[in-house]
């Protein structure tokens, strides 16, 4: 889908989830989320590697939760088995009548130095382009580098990394798009302009970028490693350098066009800073990401303790930039291990209203029904 005139109301515009979003691929089986999110009204499902590698190994006779899960490479199974779990996702989906927005994420490819890292980074990719066109889609969505050891964030380095997977996926047929997205705990780059600026240097028509709330305020606003859980520990502070990096968002030409899609969520209000001690705390991981993998929340869910002017992001990204295209709501938390039956319904229906409640924030009618 294209993106819609400006002036299109916000109930209109289609809705998508991650898979993960609706459960762990070993506690919720990949069937039972499709048909959560297809009940809800969602019209869009990003598949995460994750439930590919699990339906994968099960379809192997292997143990489906013993893989590498996110990390699982090409050889996790032989071929077969991947184009088996790829068009029995693809048939359920049809059946459902979800939409595969894309295949996520395509994780620590770029900026790597060893020779032989990058060329399994080049087979994994050359893997999820022969996926996604089984799955029906035509977009890979690839994360900015986590991984701080055997790295680096040169941009000459990550222009040259971007411009070789744009290559490679605009020669698939059909032409693959690259949807890249900064991680606010990146290890070398944590911000929308790094990406954006890559992207702009590619300058590929299948290259763009992914801009998502919770990377914004994650890194710009918040801070889960201070006392206030805000960035500086200092609200003034934090909002002057959102207004500033918001301002840019709206003024930085062409972004609209680049823009692939859009991700919305909240985090949770933590009882206090993620520093040595704390449950969430883990030596050598950025505490953005130990709060991002354990607390985030769909939009507006103030009941359950989100804090985050998500609000503000989506008047610029809605109002200002007159985003018009897809929406997804992508949601970690430790309750996705929840092994409740009725977890994936209920954060379907979750994402629904929080939409609802967002729209009403931003001034859009409700009549406009999300379906």
């Amino acid at each position: 889908m294209g993106l819609l005139d400006p002036s299109t109301p916000l109930g209109h515009l289609p809705l998508a989830i991650p898979s993960m979003t609706l459960g762990r691929a070993w506690v919720h089986s990949l069937p039972t989320k499709l048909r959560a999110a297809a009940a809800a009204g969602i019209k869009g499902i990003e598949v995460f590697w994750e439930d590919v590698v699990f339906l994968a190994r099960e379809r192997a006779g292997l143990d489906p939760a013993a893989g590498k899960g996110l990390l699982a490479g090409v050889d996790e199974v032989n071929d077969q088995y991947w184009v088996a779990a790829a068009e029995e996702i693809r048939a359920l989906c049809d059946e459902l009548g979800l939409y595969v927005l894309n295949l996520q994420p395509l994780i620590n490819f770029d900026g790597l130095l060893d020779h032989a890292a990058r060329a399994a980074g080049i087979e994994k990719a050359k893997l999820f382009f022969k996926l996604v066109k089984i799955l029906g889609s035509d977009m890979i969505q690839v994360p900015t580098n986590m991984l701080s050891e055997g790295t680096t964030g040169d941009e000459d380095t990550l222009v040259r990394d971007l411009t070789e997977l744009g290559q490679l996926a605009a020669a698939q047929d059909p032409p693959v798009r690259i949807a890249y997205e900064t991680m606010s705990w990146g290890a070398h780059r944590d911000t929308w302009q790094d990406v954006y600026r890559v992207v702009e240097r590619v300058n590929l028509p299948n290259v763009g970028h992914v801009l998502d709330s919770f990377q914004i305020l994650s890194r710009v606003w918040a801070d889960p490693s201070t006392p206030s859980l805000i960035e500086f520990d200092d609200k003034a502070k934090a909002d002057a350098a959102l207004g500033e990096s918001l301002r840019e968002l709206a003024s930085t030409p062409g972004l609209r066009e680049k823009t692939f899609y859009i991700q919305l969520c909240d985090g949770a209000r933590l009882k206090s800073p993620i520093v040595p001690g704390h449950e969430l705390y883990t030596e050598g991981q950025k505490p953005r990401m130990s709060w991002s993998r354990s607390s985030r929340l769909f939009p507006c869910e103030y009941d359950r303790g989100g804090f985050l002017p998500v609000t503000d992001v989506a008047k610029v990204l809605f109002h200002e930039i007159g985003w018009r295209g897809w929406v997804s709501f992508e949601v970690f938390n430790n309750e996705l291990a929840d092994p409740r039956e009725d977890l994936p319904r209920t954060n379907a229906n979750r994402a629904v209203e929080s939409w609802k409640r967002l729209r009403a924030e931003l001034g859009d009618a409700w009549t406009h029904e999300c379906r």
